[in-house]
């Protein structure tokens, strides 16, 4: 007997017809490059209930230069702050129909189980969660993502509260901005360059800490044709060299000044973001004999200190809440059964001044050449 030659979506009738494919095809693919990058490079901090981050502002008025009959300075005036994070929980249900489970019971040829498809549409969904989260994630019972973490505005103008610190009250608390208010294939005055290339050159300026220079910039697919397009234009081929990233995330990459390019199906339209995932030195920049990373004096009061240089994003999470499971219970007079798969994830970051963000005065700049 043929197949039935009809297009159907019942759930009972594509698990149980004989003359099919065995498994199913997958109709959307996605890799969130972030979310996989986040995990390789972010320190994991455990938090139960909620963890207090202390931020050092740098010295007051401590020291005073002398001469005779001088009066020796007062204490020494300490700038410091606390910020803190709390964890987020996220709840992914996992059901079956009563009568379904009956119905198929002592039935272990069929296609796939009905339990083992609920865990494993459980287990995408999570990983959808999580991937959108990171970028879009809005605070409250979400993860602060990077939108939320990183405003597309100026830095006077930014208000967002992350990590319990008002960006609008303090102003060390602030990301950098870059806004492209050309079309990114526009040829900027003065030059012979794509004016996205002069907007992105100055983001990763402003996110240059000394010689530390940003390890990511991660943007849309559209913004990533054109930022490769631009190279093809005003260079060789072979400068699109990829690197070991697309062989560790399964997606494209190069390098433009050092760092690397990548796109993620999550990330915001008309967006590019310049993140020290993973801090890198760049001694070439300023002379092979220059060893300095951050700067000569913090560097070397940090010695065994309580002072730690790190301005990278972290991962927190509660060591208790990982994959948790909540046994299956199903509603008063209903034959539904349903388990829960808990899981708990939330982002921070130590030094937000580090990491910047672009837009644009239209919202189309970027993705258009």
């Amino acid at each position: 007997m043929g197949s039935r030659q009809e297009f159907s979506t019942n759930f009972d009738l594509v698990r149980t017809l004989e003359n099919r494919q065995k498994k199913l095809v997958a109709q959307e693919l996605e890799k969130s490059y972030l979310f996989k990058r986040f995990k390789e490079q972010a320190q994991v901090i455990n938090c139960h209930d909620n963890i207090e981050v202390p931020v050092y502002l740098g010295p007051g008025t401590s020291g005073k230069w002398m001469q005779r009959g001088d009066l020796l300075p007062d204490a020494q005036d300490s700038q410091i702050a606390k910020g803190y994070y709390d964890n987020r929980y996220l709840a992914v249900p996992a059901g079956i129909d009563k009568i379904d489970q009956w119905e198929n019971e002592g039935n272990p040829g069929a296609l796939f189980k009905l339990a083992e498809y609920a865990q494993w549409e459980a287990m995408l969904a999570h990983f959808r969660a999580m991937s959108t989260a990171a970028f879009n994630g809005a605070g409250g019972a979400q993860p602060d993502g990077l939108s939320t973490i990183l405003e597309k505005a100026t830095p006077a103008t930014q208000t967002a509260t992350v990590g319990g610190i008002s960006k609008a009250a303090r102003s060390w608390w602030r990301n950098q901005y870059v806004e492209l208010t050309q079309n990114f294939g526009t040829v900027a005055a003065g030059t012979t360059l794509p004016a996205g290339f002069i907007s992105l050159l100055a983001l990763i300026r402003q996110c240059t800490i000394g010689t530390l220079v940003p390890s990511d910039i991660i943007t849309t697919q559209n913004v990533f044709e054109n930022v490769k397009r631009g190279m093809l234009e005003i260079g060789a081929p072979q400068y699109m060299l990829t690197n070991r990233v697309d062989a560790d995330f399964g997606v494209n990459s190069f390098k433009f000044d050092g760092q690397d390019v990548s796109w993620d199906p999550y990330c915001g339209v008309d967006t590019v973001y310049c993140l020290h995932l993973k801090d890198r030195f760049e001694a070439a920049r300023t002379g092979a004999n220059d060893k300095t990373k951050i700067a000569t004096d913090f560097e070397s009061v940090a010695t065994n200190s309580i002072l730690s240089l790190a301005g990278g994003f972290f991962m927190l999470i509660n060591p208790n809440v990982r994959m948790r499971q909540l046994a299956p219970r199903s509603p008063y007079r209903q034959l539904h059964e349903t388990k829960w798969w808990i899981d708990s994830f939330n982002m921070g970051v130590f030094r937000i001044s580090d990491h910047g963000v672009a837009g644009s005065d239209n919202n189309l700049r970027w993705e258009t050449w």
